[in-house]
């Protein structure tokens, strides 16, 4: 399957099978797990959620990643002043957030997409905290 996320209207659980009538959303999670390396050690400090969704987090029980719906709201948070990092709308000492976008466009799959994938990924994690849904991801 590869790596994936979905957001759910359930709680973490360890059910299986889990139900499928619970997936809301679900596609490739990038460029989510893709912003921690790029943020450097001492400014994933700042990006607590998105540092814990970096495949090299340690965050992971093997392959899983469940976000509960309260990590997931500051997860949008979270994603919500880095997009306004990148847009140089809000700023960090000693981070240039031009460069930390051009820096994920070039490990980007689709690099002329990138500010449209951040707008809609950040749509997405608005809608499931405002709704209390969690999030799962797998690598």
């Amino acid at each position: 399957m590869g790596r994936w996320f979905e957001i759910r209207s359930d709680a973490p659980s360890d059910a299986w099978p889990l139900p499928q009538e619970a997936v809301v959303r679900e596609g490739a999670p990038y460029p989510l797990i893709r912003v921690a390396p790029l943020l450097g050690r001492a400014l994933r400090a700042e990006f607590p959620q998105i540092s814990r969704t970096w495949v090299g987090s340690g965050a992971y029980d093997g392959e899983l990643l469940w976000l509960t719906a309260a990590e997931v709201s500051i997860l949008s948070e979270e994603w919500s002043r880095f997009t306004r990092i990148c847009r140089r709308e809000e700023f960090i000492r000693g981070l240039d957030g031009r460069a930390l976008f051009e820096r994920l466009r070039e490990s980007s799959l689709e690099p002329a997409r990138l500010e449209e994938d951040l707008i809609e990924f950040g749509g997405w994690l608005s809608k499931a905290a405002r709704l209390g849904y969690s999030l799962r991801l797998l690598i």
